[in-house]
């Protein structure tokens, strides 16, 4: 509704906005070109690679004050020293899956700010992100169909003047997809795995820096407590390390000592460095910031890191890959679905996909000591699990690195035995691109003699059977997914015990819960012993196609469908980074088709039903207050300019919106299109338009989940 707005400011604005437009066009979808590139794809391998470990030690991207951004500047004076060059969802699309967030009472309100610890909150501004925004920004990422198989971890610093109602009041409009302490006060279980999160059906780890108290004769204030761990690192992990990095007072591989911490305590543990690159730090700490030099030798040490100002373009994201080798893998010949670590072809000790049925020497670890040892025999990959016990004894795992510090080591076993290639026991035979960690139970059941196992005719897919059970003569049998059967269960190897009834994807807390793990049986005997527990019952398997017809895995965690968000209707505030709302042109009594659709202030308790939406599986976005009627780009337009209206829905692309990065929503019809504001920056009553898309506020849109 510009009619009234005088043409001259109109063009001065126009001017303004249009140089604005230059200057950010320039970085417009980098995050997505750097998502093509192996840079990330390597990254996103060894995350995948520890998410069958320990959480501690599942390798992933963290940054620091991950909220101190200028990015988020409302009126020029917010986050004056920032820390970050992306939004908290520009990071998580980077493939940084650890934030950390300082929460502060300003005026009464939860609210991200940085430069101030204490009670005063200096510096603190009433246009700092609330707190509420910054976590539904995250929860809108994580509830992406894309990111059904994300984990993010949220640590935050308490600097809220004990207003735990209020941050108690946000995470629960969510709380569906909280890991949550089996007990207030826990810290990081030692045991628990990124892939055990996943399989519970949770997306959302918090972590409280401070201010948990169990005891507190407040109940909002444990109930809060109860929401968060005491801390993201397990209890035990080594201190202090930063400071060391920053003064230079450490040694690099192989000696990797930090002060008293070598090597043996931090493979047991899990330490990272943190860095400071504010305007204030660059200029008064220079020694506080990690340049690559030192991230190359933390990464060959097996430690993490926190970055500041960590961007797509920063070369020192080279440095925390320790795995594949440039070009890798690259499936040769249609052919090459086996790990190994090579000198050939460049290799330059790294990680090459080749064809499992070449001849080479085997990577064996001791589980004991973790020391890495080479068979003299060589054979084809599916030998190793074999070939690693014959040779060095039942303690003696075929394996895989997962970290800097271990894939030194083992490239040092490898120059020394004279080995131009060795095997690691890494595959995707069961999914191409699908790199995972193989165990024994996943070669077992590869092969010619182990599918004889499955009962006569099966497995026949038999409407949407894609799970296996045992049956009742000890063969197996594909079968629905959501029927219920106990799971199998192992206590310790060969023992075995059978959980209570559930589906297929509750069957990881189901063992858990019973004590035990869901695996596979790795050998013939395992599964005798099995069938000899099930008595005659049909259980549940380790066992699926789930990822791809036919291609049956053993020992996958499928995670469970994403548990549901606690909600009243499913229709949400639709909020971009202005801090309006989408809303109808008119209120609620003018949803109808053809009205304009416009940014507005954000209403309350749900009150003003025309800002209530629901973006639907077939693409559409549509009001609560009438779902005949479709979020259209008019006319079936895409060029830049074109307006945002309700129409009656009909299926076609200029009614569907797809996800992209930054949580902008593209235009099915022309991608490059985003859902936007008219002379942005202008405040309420600006109409909705197509534009190309940029990083600007008026197009990063996420879901309000406040009830």
């Amino acid at each position: 509704m510009l009619n009234n707005f005088p043409s001259r400011l109109l063009a001065l604005v126009s001017t303004l906005l249009v140089s604005c437009w230059l200057s950010v066009s320039a970085q417009a979808d980098e995050i997505a070109a750097f998502k093509n590139t192996h840079t990330y794809e390597t990254l996103r391998y060894q995350e995948a690679i520890t998410g069958f470990l320990p959480f501690y030690k599942w390798e992933k991207l963290r940054t620091h004050n991950s909220f101190n951004t200028q990015e988020y500047r409302v009126d020029g004076v917010e986050y004056a020293d920032p820390q970050q060059d992306y939004t908290l969802v520009g990071q998580l699309d980077m493939g940084v899956r650890q934030l950390n967030l300082d929460v502060h009472n300003v005026n009464g309100v939860l609210r991200l700010c940085h430069w101030s610890a204490d009670d005063s909150h200096l510096l603190c501004s009433n246009n700092d992100r609330l707190f509420k925004d910054g976590m539904n920004e995250i929860v809108t990422w994580l509830l992406k169909p894309e990111n059904h198989d994300e984990v993010v971890v949220v640590g935050y610093q308490d600097e809220m003047d004990g207003r735990y109602g209020d941050a108690l009041a946000v995470i629960k409009n969510f709380e569906g997809i909280i890991y949550k302490p089996a007990s207030c006060g826990q810290s990081l279980p030692l045991n628990l795995t990124r892939n055990d999160i996943l399989a519970s059906g949770k997306r959302l780890v918090l972590s409280l820096g401070g201010g948990i108290d169990c005891g507190s004769d407040d109940s909002v204030r444990r109930e809060w407590s109860s929401f968060n761990f005491s801390q993201s690192k397990p209890a035990g992990s080594p201190g202090g390390l930063t400071g060391k990095v920053w003064n230079d007072d450490y040694t690099p591989y192989p000696t990797c000592l930090f002060g008293n911490t070598g090597p043996e305590s931090l493979q047991k543990s899990k330490a990272w460095i943190s860095e400071d690159r504010t305007n204030f730090g660059q200029t008064f700490l220079p020694e506080r910031q990690l340049g690559s030099r030192k991230v190359g030798e933390i990464t060959d040490c097996g430690l993490g890191f926190q970055f500041d100002s960590i961007d797509v373009n920063d070369d020192r994201l080279q440095k925390v890959i320790w795995s594949w080798a440039s070009g890798e893998p690259n499936n040769y010949g249609e052919g090459e679905h086996c790990g190994q670590l090579t000198s050939l072809w460049g290799g330059n000790n790294r990680i090459n996909d080749a064809s499992c049925g070449s001849s080479a020497p085997y990577a064996c670890r001791n589980e004991t000591d973790g020391s890495w040892h080479i068979t003299s025999r060589e054979g084809i990959w599916q030998d190793g699990f074999a070939a690693c016990r014959e040779e060095f004894g039942v303690n003696h795992a075929f394996s895989l690195p997962n970290d800097g510090w271990q894939m030194r080591k083992l490239q040092e076993q490898k120059v020394d035995a004279g080995s131009e290639s060795v095997w690691i026991a890494y595959t995707d035979a069961h999914q191409e691109g699908n790199w995972l960690p193989a165990d024994n139970a996943t070669v077992y059941w590869q092969q010619p003699f182990a599918k004889a196992r499955w009962n006569t005719g099966e497995p026949n897919n038999s409407g949407g059977e894609h799970c296996a059970v045992l049956l009742e003569n000890g063969r197996l049998n594909d079968t629905e997914c959501e029927r219920s059967y106990a799971a199998a269960c192992e206590l310790a190897p060969g023992i075995w015990t059978l959980s209570s009834p559930v589906g297929w994807t509750q069957a990881g807390s189901a063992c858990a819960a019973a004590g035990g793990s869901f695996v596979m049986p790795a050998t013939q005997a395992e599964m005798d012993a099995l069938h000899g527990v099930s008595s005659g019952s049909r259980v549940w398997l380790n066992y699926n196609d789930i990822h791809q017809e036919g291609a049956w895995m053993a020992d996958a965690v499928m995670p469970e469908t994403v548990a549901p968000v606690v909600v009243k209707d499913g229709f949400f505030r639709l909020k971009n980074d202005e801090n309006f709302c989408l809303d109808v042109e008119g209120g609620d009594s003018k949803v109808e088709r053809g009205r304009d659709v416009e940014q507005y202030n954000c209403h309350g308790n749900r009150d003003k039903k025309s800002q209530l939406w629901k973006h639907y599986a077939d693409g559409t976005i549509r009001p609560m207050l009438n779902t005949g009627l479709c979020l259209d780009a008019a006319g079936g337009g895409t060029s830049e300019g074109t307006d945002i209206l309700l129409w009656t829905c009909h299926g076609g692309e200029n009614q569907k919106w797809v996800n992209g990065t930054y949580n902008s929503l593209r235009l099915a019809k022309a991608t490059n299109m985003t859902l936007s504001i008219s002379m942005e920056g202008l405040g309420k009553g600006r109409d909705a338009q197509l534009e190309v898309y940029n990083r600007k506020a008026d197009k990063r849109w996420h879901w309000d989940y406040d009830q």
